[in-house]
């Protein structure tokens, strides 16, 4: 039999979490913007995928208790350019005063290894994100509300394009002249009366 007092404890507790559950970054519309985001770029050719939509990852919750602090993964989305490859993760802050906040970063060129300690954390992903990004591959992190979260993918862009661009050659572009010739003037006759 449960007292008055740890039950009162309880109930405010299930109000919290509750409370805490309806502050939650909508994992549905996050993916649909993160999908209208990358529509605007052709999909790769030689992509095993049809669409972006199958190749954005989701990490779906699967807790009855919402943490009270820390970060959880929700989703990710690999990217790759002839020189380099990225991964964009758009993770939830789970602290109380920051619900419904989130963190977009962008990183660059794991090493085999560490690709390899991701996949295992994706394949076992329970609800505990265990940080292994480490600094070094960060080229971009932002938090923002789900209003400004287009704005923040445009910055995980901007910071890829950075990473890509490099010195235009020192040697003048060759450029061949094209001969231009004078059009001739066109004579027309005027038309003949066939009457007279």
């Amino acid at each position: 039999m449960v007292d008055a007092k740890t039950k009162k404890k309880m109930m405010a507790k299930q109000v919290k979490d509750e409370q805490a559950r309806s502050r939650r970054l909508p994992a549905d519309k996050l993916k649909e913007l993160l999908n209208n985001w990358l529509a605007e770029v052709k999909i790769p050719s030689g992509t095993a995928a049809d669409s972006w939509e199958d190749l954005i990852q989701e990490f779906p919750v699967n807790r009855d208790e919402v943490p009270e602090s820390g970060l959880e993964l929700r989703l990710a989305i690999r990217l790759a350019t002839s020189n380099n490859r990225y991964l964009i993760t758009v993770m939830e802050c789970m602290s109380l005063d920051s619900r419904g906040i989130g963190i977009v970063s962008t990183h660059i060129n794991w090493k085999p290894n560490e690709r390899r300690k991701q996949a295992t954390v994706e394949k076992t992903y329970t609800g505990e994100f265990d940080d292994i990004l480490r600094a070094k591959h960060t080229l971009w992190a932002q938090s923002f509300k789900i209003e400004d979260f287009t704005s923040a993918l445009c910055s995980c862009a901007i910071a890829i394009l950075s990473m890509e661009l490099t010195a235009a050659p020192d040697e003048p572009l060759k450029v061949e002249s094209i001969p231009w010739c004078q059009p001739q003037a066109m004579h027309v006759p005027k038309p003949v009366d066939e009457n007279m």
